[in-house]
């Protein structure tokens, strides 16, 4: 199951389709064997779409889609910058709404409220991504990718190693 993940996380980072659709694939039995039938439901039939979709939109579109990786979506145009799309509404709507002490507290906020607050977010990122361009500046900004910084393969290193000497001091060879 780490195997699939990590091929679905490439998939979506590289832009690789044939990995995705491979991928997906694969994870159907998990759904089934681990009881989520609503995620086996759903992977099935976006299975079913993906594969019909060639003959559903224009030849050029689906090329694009398909070969050039436009299936994911990409704030830069760095190789690895890919990420899907309820990553996407985690980092652009969520991030303005979680900036905000009210929203993720839920204190004294009627369903009306929230619902006007939640229809003017797209709105509001708007607004805020272009003052983000105006003054030339971003809440998140990096040349390569989070976990590929040297600090934390650091950190990450030292971890493995201390996991590793655990390993070797605990289990001995027969």
């Amino acid at each position: 199951m780490t195997t699939l993940i990590k091929q679905f996380i490439e998939a979506e980072r590289s832009g690789s389709w044939d990995l995705h659709i491979a991928t997906i694939q694969q994870m159907l039995p998990f759904f089934h064997a681990a009881g989520h039938f609503f995620y086996a439901k759903c992977a099935h039939l976006y299975m079913q779409d993906m594969l019909n979709l060639k003959h559903r939109i224009d030849s050029i579109e689906y090329e694009k889609f398909t070969k050039d990786g436009y299936f994911t979506i990409r704030s830069t145009v760095k190789f690895w910058s890919g990420i899907w799309s309820n990553q996407t509404i985690e980092q652009t709507l969520m991030k303005t709404m979680k900036s905000s002490v009210v929203l993720t507290r839920g204190r004294g906020i009627t369903e009306s409220v929230l619902t006007r607050l939640a229809l003017g977010m797209i709105h509001l990122h708007n607004i805020c991504e272009e003052i983000e361009k105006y003054c030339n500046i971003t809440l998140v900004t990096s040349e390569q990718h989070v976990d590929m910084r040297p600090s934390l393969r650091l950190k990450t290193m030292k971890m493995l190693k201390g996991l590793c000497s655990g390993f070797l001091n605990t289990y001995h060879s027969p």
